[in-house]
């Protein structure tokens, strides 16, 4: 049986996922959610309704997880766009 705490600290802990840091903190939870995912999906328990969502749900947090892979791609390559145009030597032309 939960007590008044049990709820206040899952409230605070839903808070404290909800604020996302960044994007590495953003794939971390996400990995996370795939390993327990993974790990219910997997268990000798879980009957056939229930490992069908934890597919669909580890379908959807790869196609997040990959997302964010593009995302971190791209603001690698605005950066390095942006240190090419305040480059004296390229004359505010990137060269790529």
């Amino acid at each position: 049986m939960s007590t008044e705490k049990d709820r206040a600290d899952v409230s605070e802990n839903l808070r404290r996922w909800r604020k996302l840091d960044d994007r590495k903190d953003v794939q971390r939870r996400v990995m996370r959610a795939l390993k327990t995912c993974e790990e219910l999906m997997y268990h000798p328990g879980t009957d056939d309704a229930e490992r069908r969502r934890c597919a669909t749900t580890i379908s959807q947090l790869a196609r997040t997880y990959l997302n964010c892979l593009e995302v971190g791609e791209y603001e690698e390559r605005i950066s390095r766009l942006e240190e090419l145009q305040s480059d004296p030597s390229t004359n505010g032309h990137s060269v790529l």
